[in-house]
């Protein structure tokens, strides 16, 4: 959206002229459209294991 100029006009009073751009600002470019992003595929599995562990072989999988 285009916002409005106000100039200031004698007597410091707000001029409100034409509203929009102006031949002397810089014309407003259109949005562009954003590209596709495709999301990456992701594919997870759990697998239970219910086998019992000592104190040891936990210490050695978890690095504690």
């Amino acid at each position: 959206m285009a916002e409005e100029v106000i100039r200031y006009g004698a007597g410091g009073v707000p001029y409100k002229g034409n509203v929009g751009p102006h031949s002397s600002e810089a014309a407003p470019e259109a949005p562009q459209p954003e590209p596709e992003v495709e999301e990456a595929k992701v594919d997870i599995a759990f697998e239970e294991d219910d086998t019992p562990v000592t104190d040891e072989e936990l210490a050695d999988k978890t690095g504690k």
